[in-house]
């Protein structure tokens, strides 16, 4: 037997003849099946091949294929084969290799000018169906295996379901789901009836009829008004499992059933299914408070997502039995009008305080924070608050998460002890550090405290925290560290940046000409923030300074601001000796409003150094001049690949002028991110040249260049733009799904997209779903931002569902 991972040993063949029934092609194929080399068998009768054809009833077939143009097939149950000869592998229970032969008329428009004959051998697949009734548990398994994997024998696996062997059954159903077709659909529904006491049959019927295309919603639906309770509890399990909404009707029905397990699998198909139209009656079962029924009913309103069933969901909370799947519930469908009920919920005897803190953080997310805040800050009592503080000891990561964020809408003193302590714990900190931000000036005292801890990462969580307080109560402590703690300077430059307190502007000042360059950026970005009225007074003179890196960081401040005072230098020096110093001059030039700036990026984009000519194509790209134009044009032939990227995307915004030359680099440049600068100008400009750019690169071997590609066609209203996106949409590549399922216009399936195996792909389906308004995907991102593995797709769905 062979493994699947080994080659197929089925091989087919073709074979062509004159009118007259003499062999006129023999291919490849017809070689290896009959050992017979094509000089041997052209010209040849072939009565003179197969001697046997006439006596064995086959010789008619291939005349009437010749004289009336009559097609057939020679099936392996029936003739065996066409031409005997021994399997190509040892056979377990054949001779001879078996055969299926498909004969029709080889054609010139109408006339019909021999027979074409395509010969497959079929042994190994006949190998197998026997094999299905072996004794041997792992002789059923290999054929049901290599069965399963070959799609044109899938139908042979049917009397496999009910196999005493879950492993054959599992082969069996796999297949069988993904081929299975009408009449399958009508047996495996006779299935259910005469053997769901068979646990095996039963299992294996209802995952078949929940993954097939085929449409049995009907037949299954029929069979809720069957006598057998046990029947009935298992079609409202397969009607769930199908996610055919079309089912809901007959499932609502069923809620009424005088049996509870058959009620209690309807409520489960529902949830599934998310049936909007069933919300009234789920509720009512609900409210029963019958925890058996009451608690799936609860998680099914929580799938169909309708925020109006939060009302009544917020009145269980009372409940010790239900308060739990309540709040999860809300955590999904809760609005502003469930953070009372659940704030008030903390102060009962025993609340579930993760689940109630998960739903609180929730809702923030959906209605923002600072309506959060505002809501909380007047439900909660000091009794609930003291229990969110106790369960930080016990509490999972992903509960401390939402506990902090609910802490800091409270931002009370013991809240933002609590947080601060987080910012040590490197698998909470960005929770910590926004939910301090919430807290604001009250938390600047405990965050100030976290400054003396001998962690750097601790320090530096609590730098940024204080940054992104902004309040000028923490610039001291923050001077004290950029004398102290020179490992820091970075972090806590860009804290005083955020605070804009003037105490920090000399103390910066001296930072620019720092040895370490992200030390100097975040200086030049702390400064720019702080806009001192005495800025360009002390910047001026250190156009002069005596070293290069005092002088390329005032060269980027005084470009910022453009002062006045600062344009001469700036220009002198453009001629540094410094190449630093140059392209930071260089790079100032466009903010400058002087005449002497374009002559003199001209005069650049000519220079020997590449840095500098990338500088000032860069700059050339934010003027309108037809000067440089020609210059960022000329630039597409530029050695250096950066050069020509910055050429492409300025070219891009000046209009369709531009086409060809974006054309040619997307087509034939080395450089991966040129091509795909010139891919995402075309998307911008559109038009045929464009179009048939965009197409030729939608194929490219390099996901980056096709996934550029696959935007901008996503950006062309034409049918052959919206078929590329189609054919995208089923690739291998994740990251090409992805691009096609932002690209695509509102066809594209985002349904199934939000199913991808890969999170990229769910990632742009939640984008697209939002952009477009798709109601159907837009009810699974309370599920998604619930209880997607990943992360990103958590937040990506959380952060949707707030806009």
């Amino acid at each position: 037997m062979t493994h699947l991972n080994e080659p197929a040993v089925s091989v087919s063949g073709m074979f062509t003849t004159d009118p007259s029934l003499a062999v006129l092609a023999w291919d490849v194929g017809m070689e290896q099946i009959t050992g017979i080399p094509a000089d041997a068998a052209q010209r040849q009768p072939l009565t003179a091949l197969i001697p046997d054809l006439a006596a064995r009833g086959i010789l008619a077939r291939f005349q009437d294929a010749a004289t009336s143009g009559a097609a057939s097939v020679l099936a392996p149950a029936l003739h065996h084969y066409l031409i005997a000869c021994p399997p190509r592998l040892p056979s377990r229970h054949f001779a001879h290799m078996q055969q299926r032969v498909s004969i029709g008329p080889l054609r010139d428009g109408d006339a019909i000018i021999g027979v074409l004959a395509v010969v497959e051998d079929v042994t190994e697949r006949c190998d197998c169906e026997r094999d299905l009734g072996s004794p041997d548990e792992p002789t059923r398994l290999r054929a049901a295996q290599w069965l399963a994997a070959h799609e044109a024998a899938t139908s042979l696996l049917g009397g496999a379901i009910d196999d005493a062997s879950w492993r054959v059954r599992h082969a069996a159903v796999d297949a069988l789901a993904q081929r299975a077709g009408g009449d399958e659909v009508q047996r495996l529904v006779q299935v259910l009836v005469q053997h769901h006491r068979s646990f095996g049959a039963l299992n294996s019927a209802i995952q078949i009829l929940a993954r097939t295309d085929e449409d049995a919603v009907a037949p299954l639906a029929a069979l809720l008004r069957s006598e057998d309770a046990d029947l009935r509890g298992y079609v409202a399990l397969a009607l769930g499992e199908r996610g055919d909404v079309r089912a809901a009707p007959a499932l609502e029905a069923a809620l009424a059933d005088p049996d509870v397990n058959v009620r209690y699998h309807a409520i489960e198909a529902l949830g599934r299914l998310r049936a909007a139209h069933a919300v009234p009656a789920l509720l009512a079962v609900a409210m029963e408070r019958d925890f058996f029924l009451s608690f799936p009913a609860i998680d099914a309103l929580a799938q169909i997502g309708d925020p109006a069933a939060a009302a009544q969901i917020v009145l269980l909370l009372d409940d010790d039995l239900l308060s739990a799947p309540a709040a999860q519930a809300l955590a999904q469908i809760g609005g502003a009008e469930a953070i009372g009920p659940l704030a008030g919920a903390l102060g009962t005897p025993a609340p579930p305080v993760p689940e109630i803190a998960r739903a609180l953080a929730a809702i923030g997310e959906r209605i923002g924070t600072a309506a959060l805040a505002a809501r909380l800050r007047s439900a909660l009592q000091p009794d609930g608050e003291q229990r969110l503080l106790d369960a930080f000891g016990r509490a999972s990561v992903e509960d401390l998460r939402a506990l902090a964020m609910v802490l800091g809408c409270v931002a009370s003193a013991a809240g933002a002890a609590a947080l601060a302590a987080l910012l040590a714990r490197e698998d909470v900190r960005e929770a910590a550090i926004d939910a301090l931000a919430l807290v604001g000036a009250p938390a600047v005292g405990a965050v100030v405290a976290q400054l003396g801890d001998a962690d750097l990462a601790t320090c530096e969580a609590a730098i940024v925290t204080l940054g992104r307080i902004g309040s000028a109560e923490a610039v001291p402590a923050l001077l004290g560290v950029l004398r102290d703690r020179p490992e820091l300077t970075v972090a806590v430059a860009g804290a005083l940046g955020r605070i804009g307190d003037q105490r920090a502007f000399e103390p910066l000042l001296g930072l620019l000409g720092h040895p370490d360059a992200p030390v100097r950026q975040a200086a030049v970005g702390a400064l720019s923030s702080l806009g001192s009225p005495g800025m360009e007074g002390s910047i001026a003179p250190l156009l002069a300074a005596p070293d290069a890196a005092t002088r390329e960081s005032a060269a980027k401040i005084a470009g910022y601001f453009s002062f006045p005072s600062c344009v001469e230098r700036l220009l002198a020096l453009c001629g540094d000796p410094d190449e630093h110093v140059r392209r930071a001059a260089v790079e100032s030039l466009p903010f400058l409003d002087d005449r002497r700036v374009l002559p003199t990026l001209l005069s650049m984009a000519r220079s020997d150094d590449p840095s500098i000519r990338v500088a000032a194509i860069r700059a050339l790209g934010h003027s309108e001049s037809a000067a440089a134009e020609v210059a960022l044009e000329a630039a597409l032939a530029d050695q250096e690949a950066w050069v020509r990227y910055y050429a492409a995307r300025a070219l891009a915004r000046r209009g369709a002028g531009a086409q060809a030359a974006l054309a040619r680099l997307a087509e034939s440049d080395p450089a991966t991110h040129v091509r795909i600068a010139a891919l995402d100008g075309l998307g911008a400009l559109g038009g045929p040249v464009a179009e048939r750019a965009l197409l030729g690169a939608a194929s490219s071997p390099e996901d980056d260049v096709a996934v550029a590609a696959l935007a901008g066609l996503g950006r062309l209203a034409s049918a052959e733009a919206a078929q590329a996106l189609r054919l995208a949409l089923s690739a291998s590549q994740p990251a090409r799904r992805a691009a096609a399922v932002a690209a695509a216009a509102s066809g594209a399936p985002l349904l199934a997209a939000l199913d991808d195996p890969d999170p990229r792909v769910r990632i742009a389906a939640i984008g697209a779903a939002q952009r477009r308004g798709d109601a159907d995907a837009l009810r699974r991102l309370p599920t998604l931002a619930q209880s997607d593995p990943d992360p990103d797709v958590r937040s990506a769905a959380r952060a949707a569902r707030q806009r």
